[in-house]
């Protein structure tokens, strides 16, 4: 895999969204829902002045408003607060051992088990955040779609303390052991689950018994690693968690630099599009409630994506200008 005719001073983001069949959508209800879910998550003063600043900039909501235009205000509220609540979570383990993400992992499940119970006094406020989100969600969630954000919370909050040991220990996994945690430390398959808030989706418990559906999840789940994990890898390399981002896993794997990292993904990405696509021509039209549901999941690539270049998480104001020239400097500072 050559890359001599880069410079190794930049490299080039591959264009993802190139063939993928969804365009960018955004709910009416993001501004207010935004004041809302902002004011909510500062009212337990998470950060010191400087961070919640710079944690309102990465503006969480707007990916919960691009993820689910369609919703009315009350369920794309609930969306808002767990999309906030998840990178309050991720801001806070990333300062912790195992051990310490284990507590907060054991506080947040105990929370969405029992949502109108209230939280110890003195306890990591992760706690009463979560009981918070969870209690104004439950009377807008069927129970299949209850029961399934709270399973995949938990495997996803069991990944990020594996997460934790592995920074821990600068744990270098190699390209497949390093996506076998990502696949759950990258968070989506909670956000699948909230699709079901639809009122269309929500009374249908027997979706997710199709096998094609679940390929379809899992498929949308990698695009979305490979996404976040490109995007954010200058920011993770600064702040010293290289080791978790599947760059630097095929790098050291590869023997290859950042740009020789950009094609394997370009590759990999390309054979998950055209796999995603070719599945979802044999299951669509077999029902609308599938139809929607697949809708949702593939605009859940499409809207991660546009977030990750209109907030300021990554890219600071520069991320139109980065999404349109598709090149940076590899010791690009956002601020």
């Amino acid at each position: 895999m050559s890359t001599s005719h880069y410079n190794s001073e930049r490299f080039r983001f591959p264009d993802t969204m190139s063939n993928w069949p969804w365009t960018r959508q955004i709910s009416p209800f993001y501004e207010s829902v935004k004041a809302e879910s902002s004011a909510w998550v500062e009212s337990f003063k998470p950060f010191d002045e400087r961070t919640q600043k710079a944690f309102n900039r990465c503006d969480f909501s707007l990916a919960a408003a691009l993820v689910y235009p369609h919703f009315d205000k009350e369920r794309l509220r609930t969306c808002a607060d767990v999309c906030n609540f998840i990178f309050v979570f991720d801001d806070y383990s990333d300062l912790e051992d195992e051990n310490g993400v284990q507590y907060q992992r054991d506080i947040i499940m105990d929370a969405l088990r029992n949502p109108f119970t209230p939280r110890a006094k003195g306890e990591c406020i992760l706690g009463e955040m979560a009981r918070q989100m969870w209690a104004r969600a439950v009377p807008t969630a069927s129970s299949h779609c209850q029961e399934r954000f709270i399973d995949t919370m938990d495997v996803y909050t069991k990944a990020v303390v594996q997460e934790a040991e592995d920074r821990r220990m600068d744990n270098i996994r190699g390209i497949e052991g390093y996506l076998h945690v990502r696949r759950g430390t990258v968070g989506v398959m909670p956000f699948f689950a909230l699709i079901e808030l639809n009122a269309d989706i929500c009374s249908h418990d027997k979706l997710m018994d199709d096998d094609r559906i679940r390929e379809l999840e899992e498929l949308a789940t990698d695009m979305s690693i490979l996404n976040q994990d490109m995007f954010s890898y200058i920011k993770e390399r600064d702040d010293g968690h290289h080791a978790h981002n599947l760059v630097t896993n095929v790098m050291h794997d590869l023997k290859v630099d950042i740009n020789g990292a950009m094609d394997w993904i370009d590759q990999r990405y390309s054979m998950l599009v055209q796999e995603f696509i070719d599945i979802m021509k044999e299951v669509l039209g077999e029902s609308d409630v599938v139809e929607w549901y697949i809708w949702g999941i593939g605009n859940w690539v499409k809207a991660t994506h546009t977030w990750c270049f209109e907030s300021e998480r990554y890219f600071g104001k520069h991320g139109l200008h980065i999404q349109k020239e598709r090149w940076i400097d590899l010791y690009f500072r956002k601020e």
